[in-house]
């Protein structure tokens, strides 16, 4: 389903891009819903999407990682 988020406070969005970026990540997916309760949005990445030498930022986390509620919150 196509979704459209409306009003989206770009301060926490761009901050969480510039630091994946600064981090080494140089794309991302773009993931959302929308339902009655709550619309969210989801940034994926994937290590071919990384700098190769920047991949040691990411070695700490495995695969399952997810945001939390609050992070993603401050996003959206």
């Amino acid at each position: 389903m196509k979704a459209r988020f409306v009003k989206l406070p770009l301060d926490g969005f761009i901050k969480q891009l510039v630091e994946l970026y600064e981090m080494g990540v140089d794309y991302v997916d773009l993931v959302g819903e929308s339902d009655a309760v709550q619309d969210f949005i989801e940034i994926h990445f994937t290590n071919e999407y990384m700098s190769p030498e920047m991949r040691a930022n990411f070695e700490e986390l495995d695969d399952d990682t997810t945001f939390s509620d609050e992070d993603l919150n401050q996003i959206i």
